[in-house]
């Protein structure tokens, strides 16, 4: 026989009963897989949800900034007025009504000049929060915050959540993974077989002895019997360890599922006070707006003194810029609540199917 040899083989090797081991393995993969998809789930609904919250800052951004600019307008033309009527001598208007007016419409600009400072940082935030590049100029399409009512009940939340919430679907896959666990343990006590195969060949230059034709290429087929008779009680502890897992995570459920359901009921609960808040501030703004209209009217007849005017577009500038700042809560709250349930990106692929 030359001394140089060639040897090729291929083996196979098929199990044809392991006691449930193989199954479990598969499930505990397939579960694994599945909690996987969960938390990229959750990512997806926590992008959905820092896009919105930050779309609607910038709407609050604007209306801020909008209320300030009002509100400055406002006391300039009231600086205005009081400088005439203090230097014409009218009513009992002193130097000190101008001077305070002065300083109120003075601080306003510094108030505004705040405001679009904190308007191009909402812009910056909700492109950095798209993915977007720092200079990328973002036009909105709305310019108002909606204020209607939520459609959804408290119950049809609730069982929405366990439907779709990702952190619960996560669990329940971790819980399938602890049960196909404890099957895999408990294959140990089980017997093996399995089948297994082998090809190989000889490639060498002298055809004779153990190299001839014959013996060059060959195969075999045999069956393989496992059978455990005495580990230690290694498997059954094993199995115990388990199945104690699989105890603590179904613990856990019961504390995540009320836990979710209570954070779905806090929001819902947030969400309807600031939809309340808000209609009440509504009604509250309109007397604002009227008391401010009234009191710059009189102030023009010399019927009420110069802090009452200055008081009165304060305080509809404050009730103005509070409604807003209720209004982007009551979304917040929405979004929120969306995220929690998670059903936000199923609702907008059904909507993209009905468009197609």
């Amino acid at each position: 026989m030359d001394r140089d040899n060639v040897v090729t083989s291929m083996e196979m090797t098929l199990p044809v009963y392991t006691g449930g081991e193989r199954s479990a393995v598969i499930q505990q993969s397939e579960s694994n897989i599945e909690a996987a998809r969960q938390a990229s789930r959750r990512t997806d609904l926590q992008i959905i949800y820092d896009v919105k919250r930050m779309y609607y800052a910038v709407i609050l951004s604007k209306k801020l900034l909008k209320t300030a600019e009002n509100a400055m307008f406002r006391l300039k033309a009231t600086m205005e007025l009081t400088e005439q009527l203090y230097k014409e001598g009218a009513g009992s208007v002193k130097k000190t009504d101008y001077l305070k007016s002065k300083t109120m419409m003075e601080s306003s600009r510094a108030i505004v000049a705040a405001f679009q400072g904190n308007l191009e940082i909402s812009k910056a935030a909700l492109i950095n929060t798209m993915g977007l590049s720092w200079d990328t100029d973002i036009r909105l399409s709305e310019i108002d915050i909606p204020n209607q009512p939520y459609a959804a009940n408290l119950e049809e939340l609730i069982g929405n959540l366990y439907q779709f919430n990702p952190d619960w679907k996560q669990f329940k896959a971790a819980i399938e993974a602890a049960r196909a666990k404890i099957q895999q343990e408990k294959a140990g006590h089980m017997p093996k077989v399995m089948l297994n195969g082998t090809l190989w060949r000889i490639d060498n230059q002298y055809d004779y002895g153990l190299v001839n034709e014959q013996d060059k290429d060959g195969w075999k087929i045999g069956i393989g019997f496992q059978l455990p008779i005495f580990q230690g009680f290694a498997t059954s502890h094993k199995v115990k360890e388990a199945i104690s897992g699989l105890d603590k995570l179904e613990g856990q459920q019961i504390l995540l599922k009320e836990g979710i359901a209570l954070q779905i009921k806090h929001a819902f609960i947030l969400m309807n006070s600031y939809y309340n808040q808000s209609v009440a501030m509504k009604d509250a703004l309109d007397s604002a707006y009227e008391n401010r209209s009234l009191n710059e009217r009189a102030y023009e007849a010399s019927l009420v003194e110069t802090k009452d005017v200055i008081e009165s577009q304060i305080l509809e500038s404050i009730m103005e810029a509070h409604y807003h700042h209720i209004l982007f809560k009551h979304m917040e709250t929405q979004f929120q609540i969306e995220k929690l349930v998670g059903n936000t990106i199923e609702e907008q692929l059904k909507h993209v199917i009905n468009d197609d």
